[in-house]
C-alpha cells in the first residue's frame, strides 16, 4: 500500500466532488528544428518538501504556489549532435546532467532519438539570493521549448508534467497564476501536474527583500524528510489541502497559511540542525500582528522575506524595520515574451 494512502483517497474523493480537473491531453507530434519557452519564478504558499520517489518527481503531498515576476527564464533548444546545456551563457555540466535525466524519460515516452542543445539565460530584477524560486523558472523555460521542439501547441498542463522532471516547483510555474501541485505517493503519471486555480491574491501586493544563503533546495528535501516531525506535517497537508478545495482556495486562507507553513517548514529544518530565518521575520511578524490582515511575510527554503500587504505605507514601514528595500512584484497568470534580442543570440550560438 502506498504512504499516506488512506490521506490520498480522501484527497481524491475530494478533488472528483469538486470539479477540479487533472486531465491530461497529449498534443499532436510535430518536430520542428528549434522552439523557445520561457517562465517565472514561484513562492510556495502550502510549501513542499520532501519526495516520495525522486526519480520520478513523485512528492509525499500537494502544494499550492503564486507565480512572480521576481526574475525569468528564457530557453532555445535545437536539434545537434550532442546533449548539452548553456547558462546564462557558459556550457554547465552539472545542468546537463540535471536535464539529462528528464531527457531520457522524454525520449522513451515518445520514442524520440534526436540529440539537442539548450540555451537558457536568466534575467534577475536583483543580483543575487535564494529562495526566490529560479529554478522553478528555468524548468518551466525548458519544459516549454522542449515540448514546443516536438509538438504542436502543447498546453501549460501538458507543460507542467516536463517541467516537474527538471525541477518540481516547475510544475506549479508552468501553470501560472496561483497553482496547485496535484502529487502524492500513487498517484497516477498522467494525474502528477499543476493546474491554476485563481489568478490573483484578492487584493493582497506581494514584495520580497533578497537575500543570498549557501543552502541548496536539494539539501533541503533531505534535511526535513529526516526530521522525526516530518511525518506529522505530511499528513496535515493532506487536510489542509481539502479545506482549500472547500473553500474555493480562499487568497486570505492561502496566504495566512503561507506565513504558518513557513513556520512549521523552518521548524523541520531547525530540528535537524539547520537555522534559515532571521530576526528580519519576527520583526516582520510583530509588526504584522499590529496591522491584522493587512500583512504576512512568508519564506521558501532560502533567508528571503517575501511579504504580502494591502497598503504602500506598510510596506514603508517594512523597509524601515529591515533596514533595507523591497522588490515590489506581481502575480503572473502567462509566461514572458520571448524578446528579440534573445532569439538573435540563440540563432548566433545555433550556427556557430
Amino acid at each position: 500500500m502506498a504512504k499516506y494512502a488512506s490521506l490520498s483517497a480522501s484527497l481524491r474523493k475530494e478533488l472528483k466532488e469538486s470539479g477540479l480537473d487533472f486531465s491530461l491531453r497529449t498534443p499532436e507530434f510535430r518536430m520542428k528544428e528549434s522552439a523557445f519557452g520561457s517562465g517565472y519564478p514561484i513562492t510556495g504558499l502550502e510549501k513542499f518538501l520532501g519526495y516520495y520517489d525522486s526519480d520520478r518527481k513523485v512528492a509525499n503531498f500537494p502544494s499550492i504556489s503564486v507565480t512572480t515576476d521576481f526574475s525569468q527564464a528564457l530557453c532555445g533548444v535545437w536539434i545537434s549532435h550532442k546533449d548539452r546545456v548553456i547558462l546564462d551563457g557558459v556550457e554547465d555540466s552539472s545542468y546537463s546532467a540535471r536535464a539529462g535525466k528528464a531527457l531520457d524519460i522524454f525520449r522513451k515516452t515518445y520514442g524520440i532519438e534526436e540529440r539537442l542543445t539548450f540555451n537558457i539565460e536568466r534575467r534577475k530584477r536583483y543580483r543575487n539570493a535564494k529562495g526566490l524560486g529560479e529554478s522553478a523558472a528555468v524548468a518551466c523555460a525548458v519544459s516549454s521549448a522542449l515540448c514546443n521542439l516536438f509538438f504542436a501547441m502543447p498546453t501549460s498542463q501538458f507543460i507542467s508534467r516536463w517541467a516537474r522532471y527538471v525541477s518540481g516547483s516547475g510544475t506549479r510555474s508552468a501553470a501560472g497564476g496561483i497553482s496547485l501541485w496535484m502529487s502524492y505517493p500513487g498517484i497516477p503519471e498522467s494525474r502528477n501536474h499543476a493546474i491554476r486555480v485563481r489568478d490573483d491574491l484578492g487584493g493582497m501586493k506581494i514584495a520580497c527583500f533578497p537575500t543570498e544563503n549557501p543552502l541548496k533546495t536539494e539539501d533541503a528535501h533531505g534535511t526535513a524528510a529526516s526530521s522525526p516531525f516530518y511525518d506529522k506535517w505530511a499528513r496535515l497537508k493532506f487536510e489542509l489541502m481539502i479545506r482549500h478545495i472547500r473553500g474555493n482556495f480562499d487568497p486570505m486562507f492561502m496566504i495566512r497559511r503561507s506565513q504558518e507553513d513557513m513556520l512549521q517548514m523552518h521548524a523541520l529544518l531547525t530540528s535537524m540542525g539547520t537555522v534559515v530565518l532571521d530576526r528580519r521575520f519576527t520583526k516582520i511578524m510583530e509588526l504584522g500582528r499590529k496591522y491584522r490582515d493587512e500583512l504576512f511575510v512568508t519564506a521558501d527554503t532560502g533567508p528571503t522575506p517575501v511579504i504580502f500587504y494591502r497598503d504602500n505605507d506598510v510596506l514603508h514601514e517594512v523597509e524601515e524595520i529591515t533596514g533595507s528595500e523591497a522588490l515590489k512584484g506581481n502575480v503572473m497568470n502567462s509566461p514572458p515574451v520571448i524578446p528579440s534580442d534573445f532569439v538573435e543570440r540563440t540563432r548566433i550560438i545555433m550556427e556557430s
